[in-house]
């Protein structure tokens, strides 16, 4: 995986964020900009805007009642390669850091169990989804239930894993 510059605790994966009623969602569209999104109202004009502009977007879950916040990636199965799915981080943290990996994964794509020390985040484990569209509802829509994801497992302050 390429050296990553740019700024930017994992727990269980949620199922698709337009299956759980009262989640905040929104969908990041660049840098430092998100839009509110209705997790039962996909608006994927908007979403195809993104990745043809930038090549992907973020689709960011906030945290509710049934666990963390979510963050991953659409758009860079439109390229060939997995998306990216972060959990467990603050979503302006976890839209930078897939900002910045998914530069890198249209480079070159990271194989699952590799383990990357980023310069802006704790160390980061590479793990492949096994149902990537039970919990990636946005790029599930979008691409088919055939769409490939990996988790950016990321370590504590402390660099303890989960």
């Amino acid at each position: 995986m390429p050296h990553l510059a740019a700024a930017g605790n994992p727990g269980p994966l949620l199922s698709a964020p337009a299956q759980l009623p009262g989640l905040r969602t929104a969908l990041h569209l660049g840098p430092q900009k998100s839009v509110p999104r209705d997790p039962e109202v996909s608006d994927l004009g908007q979403v195809r805007q993104s990745i043809s502009r930038h090549g992907w977007a973020v689709q960011q879950v906030g945290r509710g009642r049934f666990g963390p916040p979510v963050a991953y990636t659409v758009g860079l199965t439109g390229h060939a390669r997995p998306e990216l799915i972060v959990t467990g981080l603050p979503l302006r943290q976890a839209a930078r850091l897939l900002d910045e990996f998914a530069g890198d994964v249209l480079r070159a794509e990271p194989r699952p169990g590799n383990r990357i020390w980023p310069s802006s985040s704790p160390a980061i484990e590479i793990v492949e989804v096994t149902c990537p569209a039970a919990h990636l509802a946005t790029a599930a829509e979008l691409y088919g239930p055939g769409v490939r994801a990996l988790q950016l497992v990321h370590a504590d302050g402390l660099g303890h894993w989960p």
